[in-house]
């Protein structure tokens, strides 16, 4: 149990220590075992390296720079589902290609094929922005839509200033995800993020931080 202890001490000090110079992290790490064995101390001194030190250490950060990346990615898209309010207010937000494309009159439909629902956006002044996302799922529910069907095209968007039709296929997908689906008062909200691709443009688009907030037509 002492042994245990002692191993337990020189994980911390590790930690503790990662932004120290080679040479003193090697200092700390000599005098660690050798307190806490002295066979230990003996293998370890003639094994450790500056290089091994130094290598140690990036590995070390490098975990720790990938973890907190991870957990911030999962805390966003946790947010984003936890939002779950709606007004109706026919609004549309979200970066095109790094470009804020807004939009405060939107028409929305929700339409049925099957097993297949359809929520179709046109925006604008006239009306000839469209984005369209397909729901392959036989009833529409607040949840996460992988838009990743390498044998449908799950996104369609073309803008007016354009003449490119984007949409998705085996290499370029998205997610969709619905927030609040109310039938009773046709209300839908959620948010999504997807790339696209323009076989007849050749050009990729990639649009994030979408966002929006509909009373939907009912289509059959």
């Amino acid at each position: 149990m002492h042994s245990s202890k002692n191993w337990m001490a020189i994980y911390w000090f590790l930690c503790v220590n990662l932004f120290l110079s080679p040479s003193q992290f090697r200092n700390v790490l000599v005098t660690l075992l050798c307190h806490a064995s002295a066979s230990s101390c003996v293998t370890f001194v003639t094994m450790l390296h500056t290089r091994f030190i130094t290598l140690f250490l990036f590995v070390s950060l490098s975990v720790i720079v990938f973890t907190g990346l991870t957990t911030i990615s999962i805390s966003s898209e946790r947010k984003l589902q936890q939002h779950n309010e709606a007004t109706g207010s026919n609004t549309f937000t979200c970066l095109f290609n790094g470009k804020v494309w807004q939009q405060e009159q939107v028409q929305a439909e929700l339409s049925q094929d099957g097993d297949t629902f359809y929520l179709s956006l046109w925006m604008g002044g006239d009306f000839s922005d469209r984005i369209a996302f397909v729901m392959d799922q036989p009833v529409v529910a607040p949840g996460v839509y992988e838009l990743n069907d390498p044998f449908s095209r799950y996104i369609l968007i073309r803008r007016q200033d354009s003449a490119c039709v984007f949409s998705s296929d085996d290499y370029f997908n998205g997610l969709l995800i619905v927030n609040v689906f109310d039938a009773g008062k046709n209300l839908i909200a959620g948010s999504f993020e997807f790339m696209a691709y323009s076989e007849s443009c050749n050009k990729t688009i990639r649009v994030n931080q979408g966002q929006f907030d509909l009373t939907y037509r009912q289509s059959n």
